[in-house]
């Protein structure tokens, strides 16, 4: 395998393997050295390191004071990290984080602020102290002293315990690999050296977008429900409920924290802390066996509920052939597998999740945004996302339809109100909330963030982007008056201000969705009343000539909104748009698309962000086929929806009396 360094960037991979004297890290290095050969990675004694960069050799180091040989070991590490530069390699070291003389009763901590700086990994032998000590009386190679196994394991957990804190607190990655002398000891470390000779962002992300392309299986979508797992999916949260039974397993209260503990070092939610998590599940695997980790795995998804409000929502990528569902989630992938096959959706709702090393990957905030971009991006998605905490804001802000998942005030994430402020106020983001259950307490208020019920939700989900109500009796009626040729000027300008006014009330509201606000209430104090989503951010745009009348018939639903007339595109300037989050384009017949489309361009250009709706009387149904120019425009443009009276076959490219525009002024003349 071709292995990917970090001699390119700021820091090339070292990898300091570590252990108690008589651990085996020298076989161990001598036998990863005999897999990997010498081409990609350089491995080295860290006693060879330091002799040389002495005049006189280890010898003449160990009789030089302790002031010495702090400078010297600084030297030597690094010198191994600029020949692994210069080399194109990764470095493997071998070494000592401290001594404990049979003499002395104080462990004597070695390990330097250069060792700090220039490690990028360490990975510690766990060695049985019984071992350690019969390896120990049994090297006829060396001289070691021995002792006794009470210091022996007492000298171990602290090794462990201070490098965990340095390398928490100085970004390596740390791995205990509980060795027991077996041939799996090595093929455990060498699969840690192979991964982190490999494991760069970029390759993280180049895994990500594989694994993607495997969970959509060919299948084409419309659109995607990216769900995050603990807590937006169920109540639980199976991190901590899978360390809990590791704790239990080793009687170790400390377990139950491991995440807590590292999320809350200096790695915060770091692309390094989440290597570090994933790192933290693979030495669990190792130590508890394959076998107990599947049956914690197991017990933990038989324990987790599904939300019922999500689980409709998941629902819907069985039963609704256009919609997908995928949950992304920094987890076990292993449990949300076992979670979705246990309520009847395996298979149906794909899983990526990054905890152990044989995913291949991490999942981070960024990643979860870029599964979203990619979605809507190179698979065409239109993409709802749903989230509870600040590590999905990335994705929310990044989704076409953003819903943070509101649970039980005692059990959901208390540090998010902070980042949902900012995001709404400062960066624009329009997010909604989903109470779970509908009594619970909202996020910050409902206006900065409005409800919407799982029911609207799975409304706006079955539908595609395509909005019509040809078949409904509402259609019928309305359309009958466009389509009377005794009619003309102001009745039939009333008849589209009908259908315009008619389309707003039943299909806008929806598409757009709706907020609450206090008005006066007849008998006394306030009421709720409701307005269109950030109704005084909307423009209606009347394409001229023929939108206006309809054009009007949606302003007389949201009052609050803009109004413009446009002949073309460019008639929409940069001061229309500023600050708008809703354009409505408004034309009585839409045919090829021509004109909208040159519309959309036009603001998307200006301000990609905007939600984009276009509302016309009729629709010409080849150009919203799956082929169509409408289709294809919905695919390149995200937030682009379309509302019409009806869908037809027949195309309309009108003149003189049979033009709609010169029927509604009165004007078939001109054309003759």
């Amino acid at each position: 395998m071709e292995h990917r360094t970090q001699c390119d960037a700021e820091k090339p991979t070292v990898i300091g393997l570590y252990g108690l004297p008589g651990c085996g890290k020298s076989t161990m290095l001598r036998s990863a050295k005999d897999r990997f050969g010498t081409q990609s990675f350089d491995f080295l004694e860290g006693s060879d390191a330091i002799a040389d960069v002495v005049p006189g050799g280890l010898e003449a180091f160990k009789a030089l004071p302790a002031i010495e040989k702090v400078d010297l070991r600084e030297k030597a590490i690094f010198k191994v990290a600029k020949e692994a530069v210069a080399k194109g390699c990764v470095a493997v070291l071998a070494g000592h984080c401290s001594f404990w003389p049979a003499i002395d009763d104080t462990i004597s901590w070695i390990f330097t602020e250069a060792d700090a700086s220039t490690y990028t990994h360490i990975i510690y032998l766990n060695t049985a102290a019984e071992r350690i000590h019969e390896q120990c009386r049994s090297d006829s190679e060396k001289e070691r002293e021995t002792l006794s196994l009470c210091r022996l394991t007492e000298w171990q957990e602290e090794e462990k315990r201070r490098l965990r804190e340095e390398c928490y607190e100085h970004g390596i990655l740390f791995s205990i690999v509980c060795s027991t002398g077996s041939k799996s000891d090595l093929e455990q470390v060498c699969r840690l050296i192979d991964d982190f000779g490999n494991q760069t962002q970029e390759a993280n992300m180049s895994s990500i977008e594989t694994a993607l392309t495997a969970a959509l299986n060919g299948r084409t979508i419309e659109t995607m429900l990216v769900f995050d797992g603990d807590r937006t999916i169920s109540v639980e949260d199976t991190g901590s409920m899978f360390w809990n039974q590791v704790a239990k397993l080793h009687h170790s209260a400390d377990l139950c924290d491991a995440l807590k503990t590292l999320f809350g070092s200096n790695l915060q939610y770091t692309y390094r802390a989440f290597e570090q998590c994933r790192i933290l599940y693979e030495d669990t695997i190792n130590k508890l066996g394959q076998a107990a980790y599947d049956q914690i795995c197991d017990e933990v998804a038989m324990a987790v509920t599904i939300l019922p409000e999500v689980h409709a929502l998941l629902q819907l990528s069985a039963d609704v052939e256009h919609v997908g569902a995928l949950v992304v989630t920094c987890g076990q992938s292993r449990i949300w597998k076992k979670i979705m096959e246990r309520v009847g959706l395996s298979g149906k709702v794909q899983v990526i999740g990054g905890g152990c090393l044989s995913d291949g990957f991490v999942v981070t905030p960024a990643v979860k945004r870029a599964v979203v971009s990619r979605l809507q991006h190179m698979h065409q998605n239109y993409v709802w996302a749903f989230g509870d905490s600040p590590l999905d804001l990335d994705m929310l802000q990044e989704a076409d339809e953003a819903i943070v998942v509101v649970g039980d005030a005692h059990t959901r994430s208390q540090s998010v109100e902070d980042s949902l402020r900012r995001a709404v106020t400062v960066s624009g983001s329009t997010f909604r909330q989903m109470l779970v259950p509908r009594d619970v307490t909202p996020r910050l208020n409902t206006a900065e963030i409005p409800l919407v019920r799982v029911e609207d939700i799975e409304d706006d989900i079955k539908s595609r982007f395509v909005t019509h109500a040809t078949d409904k009796a509402a259609a019928k009626l309305l359309m009958t008056p466009t389509r009377d040729a005794r009619l003309s000027g102001p009745a039939l300008r009333n008849a589209h201000h009908s259908v315009g006014w008619y389309l707003a009330v039943e299909y806008l509201t929806e598409v757009v969705g709706v907020e609450p606000y206090a008005i006066p209430h007849p008998k006394s104090g306030t009421t709720d009343g409701h307005q269109l989503l950030q109704e005084a951010k909307t423009l209606i745009v009347a394409i001229m000539r023929g939108g206006e009348p309809m054009a009007l018939g949606v302003n007389d639903v949201i009052p609050k909104a803009m109004f413009k007339h446009a002949n073309e595109a460019t008639d929409l300037t940069d001061a229309h748009l500023k600050g708008v989050t809703t354009i409505i384009l408004v034309d009585s017949v839409v045919n090829e698309g021509v004109t909208v489309r040159n519309f959309v361009e036009h603001i998307r250009d200006a301000q990609p962000s905007i939600r984009i709706v276009i509302i016309a009387g009729v629709i010409q149904s080849q150009s919203v086929s799956v082929n169509g120019s409408l289709r294809a425009l919905a695919r390149k443009h995200r937030k682009l929806h379309i509302i019409a009276l009806r869908i037809s076959g027949n195309k309309y490219t009108g003149s003189g009396t049979s033009d709609t525009g010169n029927r509604l002024f009165n004007t078939t003349h001109f054309d003759k």
